[in-house]
Formats: C-alpha cells, structure tokens, sequence
C-alpha cells in the first residue's frame, strides 16, 4: 500500500484573503484473500482487488468584518478492480468473474461556502457545490458480464451533481435558534453502479450494481434548539431527509447467490420516494461543583414510497452518566441502551434487532511530578457481560462482553 501527499500551502500579507493551499496526493491499496490454507474449505475462493487515486484540490480562505469565505476547488482520478477465482476442493472445477470490472473514476468540482455574520446575534451560512464526473467500464469481460443483465447499456457514464444549503443562527440572551435547508444530488457509488456478485455480510446477500441508475437527490430540512446556563443545559434538533430515486438493493427472487450460504442476491435500483427523519434531547446538568450529569436520547425514522420501513434505521436509543470530578481524580458511571426496532424493513431483508440495556463505570487519576506527568485510568464496560448487537452491526454479530481494562500513561515534557 502507498499513501502520499505533498501540500503548499501561502499565507497572505493583508487583504481579504488569508490563506490559499494546494495538496495533491496519490494512494494506491491492494487487497489480497487467499484461503488455499484454510481446513475444510468446500471452495477455495481467491479474491484480489486493487484501488489507487491521483488528484489535487486548491483551497482558498478569505475572511472580512462580516464574512467568512471558503472555495474549494477539486480534481482526482481513481480506478478500481477486483475479482473473484473460486476453485472446488475435490475436482478441477473452477470459476472466475470480475467483481469490480476495471472501473474508472474522474471527478472535479468546486465549492464554496460562507459564514455570513448579520449582527451581533444573527449570522447566516449558505454553500454550494457543482461537481462532473466520468465513470467508465475499462473491462470488456467485465462490460459483458453486466450487459447480461442490463441489455444495451453504455460503457462511459456521466454525472452532474449538484448541492446547495442554507442555515440560519438566533442567539437570543440564553437561548440559541437554528433552522436551515437544503438540496443535493449524489452519483451512485462504484458497487451501487458496477459491483457484480459482492457479498455483503451486513445482511448476508450478494449484491449487483446497476450502470442505469439516477442520480439520488434529497430535500434537507433541519431545526435545532438550545438553553445554556450556569448549571444547566437543555438541547433539541430535528433533521428530515426527502429523497427522489432513493437508491438501495432490492431482493431478486430469479438469481442465485453465488457466495455459499448466502441469504440471496440484491440488485440495486432506485425508489420513488423515501424519507428519513432523526431526532435527538440531550440534557446536562451540573449538581454541584464536583458532581455533573448529562443525558440523550434519540430516534430515526425511515420510509420508502410504499411507507415500508427502510432499512438500518436507530430505533429509540439512550445513553446517562454521572461524573464525579475533583482535582485530578475523575470518576463516572454510565447506562446505555435501545428499545426494540419496532419498523423492520423486512421488505429490504433487514431482520431487526432486539432492545439491550448495559451498564460501565471508570475512574482516572492524574498527577504532575515536575516534567513528568501520569495518568492512570481503569474501567470496566458491558459490566453484566450481556450478549446484544445494535442495529447497526453486521450480520448482528454480538458486541463485545465484559471488558476490564487498566491503563498507566507517563508524559515527559523537556
């Protein structure tokens, strides 16, 4: 693997803009899976990829008495590849397709924001972007494998995509306002677009991109409302999503999954409509001037055009600690949890996740002896060593149980 980059980066003398800065960098990754040496293997399955990405981007920050500005402008270059050779353990039977048919990327576009203060207690952020991209099938085994699929479908693909945002700022004495919106559009990814057979073990599923998709647009809308005073804080925001060709995978009863014990085979298409929604309370409260407490709790919300429920959306999630503060010495406990998904989009596959509870403590002890600075800290979490899994987790395999943990750091300043 190959991480590199190289920055410039000027800063101004006077005037309106501060600072300019260019990077341009290049990152190539390759993966290889070779289970020849594991026991009892039915089929062995080799299955190399490779990505690497060249681009640059040029940001330049101006600030003002009321303004502060930002434009970005972009470029990179990346190019994508993996296949799958699957062999049989007791015969010379073999098979091998591309899963990522030589697939490359050229994106540039540019950006520009500003944080716009209106008075002393109004301020105004508006951003935008415009990005084009190329999109095109360097295999031809692998543009034929597709076009089984996708009859008469094209091996070069452009994209435009578009975002644009507002957001507006009240500080009213202890209160603070917020409400924005927005409109973005997304080009599908290279898997939503041209993956052919990947497992996915989220849930289980072996999924084929689609080279026909739109666009996935969305309609922002978001409010957030807080109180902040000496011992006391309350908060509360809001966000609704509303998308037009909504792009997810869908169960295809005609295919077989081509990964043993796979649940089936999804192919990617666009929705209609969807929408998703999150809420989130948090509340902070300090007792007195050693002893604090602070709570959240929140929600997601998610439907396709049909009103089914979509899939990996939070249910009621909830997290409280207190924490017990004085000099160097720190101590805290904590609960968290979620309720049960009561909306499983088992239209999706999705099979929900069951509600959990679980509790931890920990304590730290810091102390300075002249240039040498220690800390020491111990813990414990999943302290009744429950067995859940979140509704995030992949195939629902289990968090980790009960974890004690001591540690000893020593700083040293010279």
């Amino acid at each position: 693997d190959v991480i590199t980059s190289l920055s410039y980066k000027h800063n101004f003398a006077d005037g309106f803009f501060l600072t300019n800065e260019t990077k341009t960098y290049y990152n190539k990754i390759v993966h290889i899976m070779d289970d020849s040496h594991r026991p009892d293997v039915p089929i062995r399955m080799d299955m190399p990829g490779k990505s690497w990405t060249a681009g640059l981007y040029n940001l330049l920050n101006g600030q003002g008495e009321r303004s502060q500005l930002q434009i970005n402008y972009d470029i990179y270059y990346n190019y994508r590849h993996a296949d799958m050779t699957m062999y049989a353990a007791d015969s010379d039977w073999k098979m091998y397709m591309l899963t990522w048919p030589d697939v490359s990327t050229i994106c540039t576009g540019v950006a520009a924001s500003d944080d716009i203060t209106l008075a002393d207690n109004h301020s105004l952020r508006v951003s935008t972007k415009v990005a084009w991209q190329q999109q095109h099938i360097g295999s031809d085994d692998g543009y034929q494998l597709l076009n089984v699929f996708f009859p008469h479908m094209k091996q070069t693909y452009h994209q435009t995509e578009l975002r644009l945002a507002a957001r507006y700022t009240l500080q009213y004495n202890k209160w603070k306002f917020g409400i924005g919106g927005g409109w973005g559009s997304r080009a599908p990814s290279i898997t939503e677009g041209y993956g052919y057979y990947l497992n996915n073990t989220f849930d289980n599923y072996d999924y084929i991109g689609n080279p026909r998709l739109s666009n996935e647009e969305a309609f922002e809308g978001n409010l957030a409302v807080s109180f902040t005073s000496n011992r006391f804080t309350l908060s509360a925001d809001a966000n609704i999503f509303r998308f037009r060709h909504y792009i997810i995978g869908h169960v295809e009863n005609r295919l077989s999954a081509m990964t043993i014990g796979a649940n089936g085979v999804k192919v990617y298409g666009n929705i209609d409509n969807a929408t998703i929604a999150n809420a989130q309370v948090s509340l902070s409260a300090r007792f007195t001037d050693n002893i604090s407490w602070n709570g959240n709790v929140s929600y997601g919300y998610g439907a396709d055009d049909d009103a089914d429920a979509l899939p990996i959306i939070a249910p009621v999630q909830y997290k409280t600690s207190v924490k017990y503060l004085r000099g160097g010495f720190s101590a805290s406990v904590e609960i968290s949890g979620a309720s049960k998904q009561t909306r499983v989009a088992t239209k999706y596959a999705e099979t929900g996740s069951e509600a959990y509870l679980i509790a931890g403590a920990n304590a730290s002890y810091s102390h300075q002896f002249g240039n040498v600075g220690t800390i020491l800290r111990l813990g414990i979490e999943n302290a009744f060593d429950r067995n859940y899994s979140t509704y995030s987790d992949w195939n629902h395999l289990p968090q980790k149980g009960r974890n004690v943990y001591v540690s000893c750091s020593i700083n040293i300043n010279l």
